[in-house]
């Protein structure tokens, strides 16, 4: 499915515009972020092929209609533009945030951390020269904002209706938020440019680049199962010339980001039928660059994995799995086993709730450096010990 055959000539012609302006802003603007993976056209029509693939997942009575389909394809044009937006204050409030966190922090970190906003009001201001009218470019503006932090459960990204259409604005920001996370791999870190920035570049943009370098690719695929219903995996593909510490890299810099964001708008698209899987494959690939050693100490310190409690208000489903593990109660251990993604963390806090009033004391941790079960019972007892519990 090419999504831009299902636009008619109107809209056609609305995106070409749209699309022209955004290579002109990318071709034009200040070269404020040397450091940074490849952005621009070409990021935003990988993100379009990875749209074309998670949409084909969803329940065939929610398919987007040629409204839903135009915003979203204007969004992915336009979600980034934000990072060509420069304030005349940005200096100023940057060393003000730099003295408050007691840490270095320019004026490109400012407009990093908030160029999803700021593409939001380039496209508001700039609706005109878009050829929008003002209700296109609110729900695209939405739409473009949507791809990073923004709380979709607010009340703004309910639908909304342009024409005779329904636009879902919180659906169309959960996928272009899971697209834009997904274009990680090695074509937007060229190896020769990374040879000449490396020298100077920030630790926090070097292990971006090697999280890219080291992805060789993520496949999506969608099937029926035998109850009807669809579900799409999502494998990510990685290689590197070590594979031990490859596997690290992957679990930190790459697992981890998309499985945050799956966390976030899992229940959104679950609610309109794609249920989506992840895992990840890894090989060994001698003739890649050799991994620098510093990655191991940033890794180490800079990068410790923090596993936070994953809320559960909006819970569906699951109800025979809670049934089956409230039933087990008698048992020493329980343990919930899947493959990464599927919502494990989710059921068993759902679990955790349930019996809040039964028991004392609740322990949650990240086991991901343990390996066997005695290095587990080791950390309860750390717990049990800190807390007052020998």
């Amino acid at each position: 499915m090419e999504l831009r055959t299902k636009l008619g000539k109107k809209f056609a012609s609305k995106l070409n515009t749209i699309e022209q302006e955004a290579d002109t802003i990318w071709k034009k603007g200040e070269l404020y972020h040397v450091y940074y993976t490849l952005h621009g056209l070409d990021h935003s029509n990988y993100v379009i092929t990875i749209l074309d693939k998670l949409i084909n997942g969803l329940n065939p009575q929610e398919n987007l209609n040629e409204t839903e389909f135009f915003c979203l394809l204007s969004a992915a044009f336009l979600h980034d533009v934000g990072m060509q937006c420069k304030y005349q204050n940005d200096v100023e409030r940057a060393t003000q945030i730099s003295i408050t966190k007691k840490r270095p922090y320019t004026f490109q970190d400012l407009i990093r951390d908030e160029h999803h906003k700021r593409s939001g009001k380039y496209i508001k201001d700039n609706s005109k020269n878009l050829k929008l009218d003002p209700i296109e470019a609110e729900c695209i503006r939405l739409i473009s904002e949507g791809h990073r932090q923004t709380k979709l459960e607010s009340a703004e990204y309910n639908d909304q209706a342009i024409g005779l259409n329904r636009v879902r604005v919180r659906l169309l920001s959960a996928l272009l938020r899971l697209a834009d996370e997904l274009d990680i791999t090695y074509e937007r870190a060229p190896e020769t440019l990374l040879d000449i920035l490396k020298n100077d570049m920030p630790d926090y943009s070097r292990v971006q680049w090697l999280k890219h370098y080291y992805t060789s690719g993520i496949l999506i695929n969608t099937q029926q199962e035998t109850n009807g219903k669809k579900k799409t995996s999502i494998e990510i593909h990685c290689q590197y010339p070590d594979e031990d510490v490859g596997r690290k890299i992957t679990e930190v810099l790459i697992s981890k980001p998309i499985e945050e964001t799956l966390n976030d708008v899992r229940l959104i698209l679950l609610e309109y039928g794609l249920n989506l899987s992840l895992d990840h494959k890894i090989k060994c690939n001698p003739d890649l660059k050799e991994i620098p050693e510093n990655i191991h100490e940033y890794l180490g310190q800079n990068l410790k994995i923090s596993m936070e409690i994953p809320r559960t208000k909006g819970f569906v489903g699951r109800k025979e799995e809670l049934k089956d593990l409230l039933s087990s109660l008698d048992k020493n251990i329980i343990v919930i086993e899947g493959i990464a993604g599927i919502g494990k963390s989710y059921v068993a806090v759902r679990f955790a709730e349930e019996l809040k009033d039964e028991y004392t004391v609740f322990w949650y941790e990240n086991l991901s450096e343990v390996s066997t079960l005695s290095s587990v019972m080791n950390k309860i007892s750390i717990f049990l010990k800190e807390n007052g519990k020998p």
